[in-house]
């Protein structure tokens, strides 16, 4: 029943995973601006993903953004899950804060033959720059606008022959916002989301 009411909302199949109480969303576009189904199915996950962390609002955000340039040194290093997770890791975020987290990865020209990485971090801090009036414009705020097509077969080709982890590079500008989540000790919890996108393989992405 679920899966049919998840198709008819929203247009898209899903499967359930072996524990049976989470899906996997098939075949969705990955720019969330693609269209108005997929906007709202990504606006729907991030609103959920406020609900998880207790967001509110009125809010004061303090915003951060850590940029690395593409070379053949960090594009082993840094650009994929584990890479990113790390990078988290030593930045010392303030656990006793509200913090979420969306990557983003561009060509910072046309001609460009690899890509820069950008992890923007969304911190709900009373010391914020940035004023917030509720999760609507938040979401907003963190919405990110693509080139739909900088993907090209020739850059593809180019991260596969260097050995990269072609899959999961692909797959960021797919990821909805999320909630950076710590233990006890104030150390960072490993990313679900990260660790689910690290199976899907880049032919299930673009198929031959």
């Amino acid at each position: 029943m679920l899966e049919k009411d998840f198709k008819k909302k929203y247009g898209y199949d899903i499967v359930f995973n072996d524990d049976k109480t989470t899906f996997i969303i098939i075949n969705t576009p990955l720019y969330p601006q693609t269209s108005n189904k997929i906007r709202k199915l990504y606006r729907d996950l991030e609103l959920a993903s406020l609900i998880e962390g207790n967001a509110k609002f009125p809010a004061k955000i303090k915003y951060t953004q850590i940029e690395i340039e593409g070379d053949e040194t960090s594009m082993y290093f840094d650009f994929h899950f584990d890479g990113i997770y790390q990078i988290l890791i030593e930045h010392n975020l303030n656990p006793k804060n509200l913090i979420y987290l969306k990557p983003e990865i561009y060509y910072p020209e046309r001609r460009s033959k690899l890509p820069n990485l950008i992890l923007n971090l969304y911190e709900f801090d009373d010391n914020g720059l940035f004023e917030i009036e509720d999760e609507f414009e938040f979401l907003e705020f963190t919405f990110i606008y693509y080139r739909t097509k900088q993907f090209t077969k020739k850059r593809i080709e180019l991260m596969k022959e260097m050995g990269l982890k072609t899959n999961e590079i692909i797959q960021i500008p797919a990821l909805p916002l999320i909630l950076l989540e710590f233990d006890d000790y104030g150390n960072l919890e490993p990313i679900s989301c990260f660790n689910k996108a690290k199976e899907t393989k880049l032919e299930d992405i673009f198929p031959e």
